[in-house]
């Protein structure tokens, strides 16, 4: 099989494990020359896509030329007849390519919104992977690209298709979350409020904080990772993605990690499910948090209540 795999299912490479055991194994293509010159062949295409995860459905492709569009059906060829940055493409067998991930990005940007790209952004750049595969809807995976790394990638395309958009949302993405519900966390409570949220910005994620030798007996570790912390006034944003709330070992161990946390003089808020899924609820401990943060929310717009719905809707929280 000789393709560059391009597009959504790129995306679906970069959910799959198999996808990325590839992806590990991969290098990236530097130059033009190959891109260029290809057309694509389907020969052996089915044991090349089981591989990568991606087996069934579409598969998206990129072509240099109208002359290269592949006619097998089920192939959709996405025409790109410019340069490429270099690093776009990752090698993962003789002339099989897959998108890397800054390629990714910006190849979906007319597909999504703006805080559904913020959503992809926030993924790519964190740890973790969204999958149906799993119970959970996620699975964890090494950090695939950061914040900077897709600016640069970006930087050099004013003129592509998709680019201006690509960075308008990423200016609103931080690196670091570890599940997708740490993600919808951060961008409602950090979005502007223009936006939909609530303006409090300027949060890390899963932030590493070391305990002091004095603590770690009873902290039972030498470091804490926090979901969401403001350095500025210490303080630590929590959810707790238990469904049930009665594990006495782990609610032992919740408070005491609260308890090492407080002698270090870090304030913790723990945000719930129940929370996140009432617009009444957040709203209460979105300002509690900008309490604690020494800020003042802004008064919403007159549209403010229409913005945090589509806001919510396109991040999935009802």
């Amino acid at each position: 099989m000789e393709a560059f795999v391009d597009n959504i299912s790129a995306l679906r490479v970069l959910r799959s494990p198999e996808g990325l055991e590839a992806i590990r194994r991969a290098t990236p293509l530097l130059g033009n020359e190959e891109f260029a010159s290809h057309v694509p062949s389907m020969e052996g295409a089915e044991p090349a896509l089981e591989a990568l995860g991606i087996a069934g459905g579409r598969l998206h492709v990129l072509v240099p030329g109208k002359g290269s569009r592949s006619r097998v059906a089920g192939v959709v060829s996405h025409l790109h007849s410019a340069p490429l940055p270099p690093g776009s493409f990752l090698r993962i067998d003789g002339g099989l390519f897959v998108a890397a991930p800054e390629r990714v990005y910006l190849s979906l940007a007319t597909r999504l919104n703006g805080f559904e790209r913020m959503m992809l952004a926030y993924e790519l750049c964190g740890t973790y992977a969204v999958s149906n595969r799993f119970a959970s809807g996620f699975f964890e995976r090494p950090q695939l690209t950061t914040v900077a790394s897709l600016h640069s990638y970006l930087a050099g395309l004013k003129g592509e298709r998709g680019a201006r958009d690509s960075r308008a949302s990423l200016a609103h993405v931080v690196g670091g979350a570890a599940s997708p519900m740490e993600t919808r966390v951060a961008l409602s409570l950090c979005l502007g409020r223009s936006l939909g949220g609530y303006g409090l910005d300027g949060a890390l994620l899963n932030h590493r904080l070391d305990v002091p030798a004095s603590s770690r007996r009873m902290a039972e570790r030498s470091f804490f990772s926090c979901d969401l912390y403001w350095p500025e006034a210490r303080l630590d944003v929590e959810y707790d993605s238990r469904e049930f709330h009665g594990e006495r070992r782990r609610m032992e161990a919740d408070a005491d990690r609260r308890e090492v946390l407080k002698s270090m003089g870090v304030e913790v808020v723990t945000l719930t499910w129940a929370m996140m899924a009432s617009e009444e609820k957040l709203d209460w401990e979105a300002r509690e948090i900008a309490r604690l943060l020494g800020r003042t929310l802004r008064e919403p717009r007159y549209d403010f209540a229409e913005r945090r719905r589509r806001l919510r809707d396109c991040i999935g929280l009802p």
